[in-house]
């Protein structure tokens, strides 16, 4: 999850307050007194062998693999650094504990992952502790001729020179590109099967009060859509008929029809369609910016969820269910409708292993991944904000050497040539040119698994895990199975995502407060979504629905109101949200913050 960070408090209780006093001492570069200190790098110093780098990242380990049998993508990554290369490797749940005990212990490795700017309080805690290098201090105008790739890719992320107050006008990481990756994933056959008795469910709807009444254009009129819910009242009714109607044909009431997960920003989508982007600044018609946590559009997108748990259309189990969980209950056709990770390929072949898909064409015909449903005033995306997934960290006080062969590998893997490596491998040995003709359409020579999937390149050759120091673009899973789905999908929802008007802005309130304030909101969403005393008393009339959705969906309960009212009087006020709002437009419309707002090309 992009969400899925731990930040440095976590020191005081791993380690004890001893350990976090000694964080400062632990730098290895020059310790800044404050935040408007400018950078000082110390005094340069050479060493005669660097033997190898260390990059520490979670859940990569099978890197060293490659290095221990020196595979092709391996060998051609060690040329780029002129050293050899080292993961250092855990699990997620652990790595920022680990990171917090390598900074106490002086022990940072070379090279190592954070989440940059949206976790400020560490970010700033290594930069204020001279632990890491300012990257544009040594990749900038001057040194473009040297670093060109690295250099232009950083320019589009150079609004953190002056949005970040404490940044002393320097790009700190590497951040690795991202965009909106998630989809929403609907059982096309179950809908197939639904359209199949169209007749039976007319009735029962009382639409009709017998099947003698309907006609072909009545027939036509109420059929649901082969490419899934366009809208928020098509997504509702197709989750009531998954429910309700027997959608795999096994006479028994064991489906329902959306199934989502304990991280909420699964569900951002809705938000989105509620006009309220997930968790974001956005700015009112006057010009004075918000935060969307306590907007009516989320009150909305808590509503309906609600009204579907309670209507038993939606799993219950909201709070708690993994996402393992929830992809196990769609591909074992428990639930008709997911929003997920465009991990197609994934979900494919957890449904050929549940044997409710015999191949992997009869899981993509039975599989549609498409957009997320749209509101009324036509919005649809999903999670954004800022667009970058994480970043890499140079450690300060190394060799000229050693510094020198970590940019180096920096620039490979943003060059054409690298993104190449990692995306498709070496040529001859992992693909080819169809037919020969160089420049035209490749192959892949990677095998395929077990059940017949050709998977990215990193599990062929595990060297090219190094593809998480970089950016791949949609295109680069062409050649993979369902190669033509996944290059589309990356594509599209890259296209739909929503970037805040002044990324990675945060203020000294925002620092301190921000992140409580958003726990004390996915805690009550949670709360609200399962209190059934809370649940809207409107009623789905199939007859008039296609216009009176509008309405309905667009309306709540006094008793959600009331409670909504509650939720936002605490958040603006225990919570700090009256004080953060007023040091965010403050720093708007003191002049100098970049505004960007809009996906880089």
């Amino acid at each position: 999850m992009k969400q899925a960070t731990k930040n440095l408090l976590k020191i005081m209780g791993t380690l004890g307050m001893t350990a976090a006093i000694a964080i400062p001492m632990a730098a290895c570069g020059p310790m800044a007194p404050d935040d408007d200190a400018p950078y000082e790098p110390p005094a340069e110093w050479h060493e005669d062998v660097v033997d190898n780098i260390t990059m520490f990242c979670n859940d990569w380990e099978q890197f060293n693999n490659a290095a221990s049998v020196r595979s092709p993508v391996y060998k051609e990554l060690v040329k780029a650094a002129g050293t050899e290369l080292k993961a250092k490797s855990t699990g997620l749940e652990t790595y920022y504990t680990q990171l917090d005990l390598m900074r106490v212990n002086q022990q940072l490795p070379e090279m190592f992952i954070i989440d940059g700017p949206t976790n400020p309080e560490l970010y700033r805690g290594l930069i204020r502790d001279g632990e890491i290098i300012p990257i544009t201090y040594y990749v900038n105008e001057n040194t473009k001729d040297q670093y060109p790739y690295l250099y232009e890719y950083l320019e589009q992320f150079s609004y953190m020179k002056t949005n970040l107050t404490y940044a002393k006008n320097e790009i700190w990481f590497v951040p690795v590109k991202w965009s909106n990756d998630k989809s929403l994933y609907v059982r096309r056959d179950w809908i197939r099967n639904l359209n199949n008795k169209i007749d039976e469910i007319l009735v029962a709807d009382g639409v009709v009060s017998s099947a003698s009444e309907i006609t072909d254009d009545l027939r036509a009129e109420y059929r649901f859509s082969e490419e899934g819910p366009a809208d928020l009242g098509e997504f509702y009714r197709l989750a009531r008929a998954f429910t309700l109607y027997d959608p795999d044909g096994n006479k028994q009431n064991d489906t329902y029809g959306y199934v989502t997960e304990e991280n909420r920003d699964m569900d951002s989508w809705l938000h989105v369609a509620y006009d309220s982007p997930w968790k974001m600044w956005v700015a009112g018609e006057d010009g004075t910016y918000h935060n969307t946590a306590t907007s009516d559009g989320s009150m909305l997108a808590t509503s309906l969820l609600n009204k579907m748990i309670a209507e038993g259309y939606m799993s219950q189990e909201v709070g708690i269910k993994t996402v393992g969980q929830k992809q196990d209950d769609f591909a074992t056709g428990k639930a008709g409708m997911m929003y997920a990770h465009n991990w197609y390929n994934v979900i494919s072949a957890n449904m050929m292993s549940a044997n409710v898909a015999s191949s992997i064409p009869d899981a993509r015909d039975k599989i549609l991944i498409c957009d997320a449903p749209a509101g009324i005033n036509g919005n649809y995306g999903g999670q954004g904000d800022v667009y970058y997934y994480r970043g890499w960290c140079i450690r300060e006080g190394m060799s000229v050497e050693r510094l020198q062969a970590c940019l180096n590998l920096m620039e490979f893997l943003h060059s054409p040539e690298g993104i190449e490596l990692v995306t498709y491998g070496v040529y001859g040995e992992h693909w080819e040119w169809v037919n020969d003709e160089v420049g035209g359409e490749r192959v892949t020579l990677c095998e395929p698994d077990g059940q017949g999937f050709v998977q990215e390149l990193r599990w062929t050759d595990f060297a090219a895990f190094a593809s998480y120091l970089t950016y791949t673009p949609p295109e680069a899973k062409a050649l993979l199975t369902n190669g033509d789905i996944l290059v589309a999908r990356d594509s599209a929802t890259a296209a739909t995502m929503i970037v805040s008007d002044y990324p990675d802005l945060y203020t000294d309130s925002m620092i301190r407060y921000q992140a409580g304030a958003y726990d004390y909101f996915d805690e009550t969403v949670l709360t609200m979504i399962t209190n059934s005393s809370l649940t809207a008393n409107w009623e789905f009339d199939a007859k008039t629905w296609k216009t009176d959705w509008k309405e309905k969906m667009y309306s709540v309960s006094d008793a959600m109101r009331t409670a909504w009212n509650d939720f936002v009087s605490q958040y603006m006020g225990v919570y700090y949200g009256t004080v953060m709002e007023q040091e965010y437009n403050e720093a708007v419309q003191s002049g100098n913050m970049v505004k960007v707002g809009k996906m880089p090309e």
